[in-house]
């Protein structure tokens, strides 16, 4: 693929840049970040795509409301329903209820970081393993505190697989991040068991008369092979999310979020490498095809190309860019364009509620029929005579109704007058003319506009004469032969 500037046959021209412009399309910032690397993919694909963090981000707000969920469930309700019948001694050991009440409030603080969005995605990743590593300490603590401080250690009893387990196998998969910093999480929650047990035998009056070996094997080992399974799992995860960035490279574009769908193409967010500018990618991928044949792949493809090729074409303000297209080394096909920020239908809707209907569509319900032609301040003053008439009251000529009526905080004049069924620019100047005390000027200055735009070619002397014969008054008809003369 070639560079954005070059448009592969368009007849787009070239475009000399000084240094200075040059230097404000650059993102040196991420530079470094995103040069291709020896295999042919940028580091920034190597990371998770954006979307993918996003929902890996509400997964952790629902992982830390269920550790609190859990840890109060377990550790607290039972303790709390006993005060109902004067049971306090629970709460009068710190240790009982400390290391619940913490976890509950870390796990709470992460939720409201995750559901703030304060942090990027990434970042609350790199929270998010943080977070396992301490909630593995709570649990250990709320397990193995204080334990056979009084009561007599029985060979057995003690030693086997604590919660600490369950949570280090979830959390790295729910949490997807670098392998390297998850393997770091993985150990430093393996570490809680023997830690807390440890400091507990020093500080809580735990007593249990085993040597290094057991202790090891009951206390560390099996901690270990948790490790061993959490980070294959983690790093399969890792893993799958990589080769989906990959997969979303095209040339000098990364996709980034998607925008839309259709029957085989998508139109996605994309960011250039180098260059400081989002665009939109359209593309059809090669599984969109289907079983086609080759006949049919080959018409598809050659009526995607027809249609990049007509909008690379297109030279006005009101149409978009077209930057590149071709095929990627995959077999998708693409076209790279000028991407617009705004509301679709479908969100302006969903954020602003129903757009309201148009007068036609409300007058068309109303009078039962299409014959009715609008008019007043609005049309007067589009025609560009000096008018500058305003007042809430639409005009509306028909063959049916006549009367002022409300709908909304809309107001309707209904006359029952004849009209033209396809009114002209010259009708309206007669219905202009026909109500020039209402437009805001004198009868001097609407002559002196009108003889102007006539000389002008705005509007055609003949058929403005037959509208005011048709339609004007003795009055309006003068006004236009003076006009027409040039002498108002």
């Amino acid at each position: 693929m070639s560079p954005a500037g070059d448009t592969h046959g368009f007849g787009a021209p070239e475009v000399s840049l000084d240094e200075d412009k040059k230097r404000t399309l650059l993102a040196p910032a991420r530079a470094a970040e995103t040069w291709p690397t020896a295999s042919g993919v940028s580091h920034a694909a190597r990371g998770l795509p954006p979307d993918l963090l996003r929902e890996a981000s509400r997964r952790l707000q629902v992982l830390a409301l269920l550790l609190a969920a859990t840890f109060f469930l377990a550790a607290f309700l039972g303790h709390l329903l006993d005060i109902l019948v004067g049971d306090i001694e629970f709460f009068q050991d710190l240790g009982n209820w400390t290391p619940g009440t913490v976890t509950i409030l870390v796990s709470l603080l992460v939720y409201g970081a995750a559901r703030s969005e304060a942090l990027p995605p990434a970042k609350l990743m790199d929270m998010g393993l943080v977070f396992g590593a301490l909630s593995s300490f709570g649990i250990a603590a709320s397990e193995f505190w204080g334990a056979y401080s009084e009561a007599a250690y029985r060979v057995g009893d003690f030693f086997g697989l604590s919660w600490v387990a369950v949570w280090m196998l979830c959390y790295t998969i729910i949490i997807p991040n670098r392998p390297s910093k998850t393997l770091l999480s993985l150990l430093v929650s393996a570490l809680s068991v023997p830690i807390v047990i440890g400091l507990s035998m020093r500080y809580a009056g735990t007593m249990i008369p085993v040597g290094p070996g057991p202790f090891f094997f009951g206390a560390v080992f099996p901690y270990l092979v948790c490790v061993g399974m959490a980070y294959v799992g983690a790093r399969v995860v890792y893993k799958l999310g990589t080769a989906v960035s990959r997969a979303r490279e095209l040339g000098s574009y990364r996709l980034i979020d998607i925008l839309g769908r259709g029957g085989m193409g998508e139109v996605w967010r994309a960011q250039h490498r180098m260059l400081a500018r989002p665009a939109a990618i359209k593309l059809i991928r090669p599984e969109a095809l289907g079983e086609s044949n080759a006949e049919d792949r080959r018409t598809i493809l050659a009526r995607f190309e027809r249609e990049a090729q007509a909008t690379a074409s297109l030279r006005s303000p009101h149409t978009i860019a077209l930057y590149d297209f071709g095929i990627s080394d995959a077999g998708t096909f693409y076209y790279v364009m000028e991407l617009l920020e705004g509301l679709d239908a479908d969100s302006l809707v969903r954020r602003f509620g129903p757009v309201p209907p148009e007068d036609e569509e409300i007058l068309r319900a109303f009078l039962g029929s299409d014959e009715f032609v609008l008019t007043g301040p609005p049309y007067w003053n589009a025609l560009a005579l000096g008018t500058t008439a305003a007042f809430p009251v639409v005009l509306v000529y028909n063959t049916r109704r006549t009367g002022e009526f409300t709908f909304g905080h809309r107001r309707y004049r209904l006359r029952r007058v004849r009209f033209p069924t396809r009114p002209s620019a010259e009708w309206y100047v007669i219905d202009l003319l026909e109500h020039r005390g209402m437009a805001g000027v004198s009868r001097r200055q609407l002559a002196t506009a009108l003889a102007t735009a006539l000389r002008q070619g705005r509007f055609d002397p003949q058929s403005l004469r037959r509208m005011a014969r048709e339609y004007g008054t003795r009055k309006t008809q003068d006004l236009v032969e003076s006009a027409i003369g040039g002498s108002p």
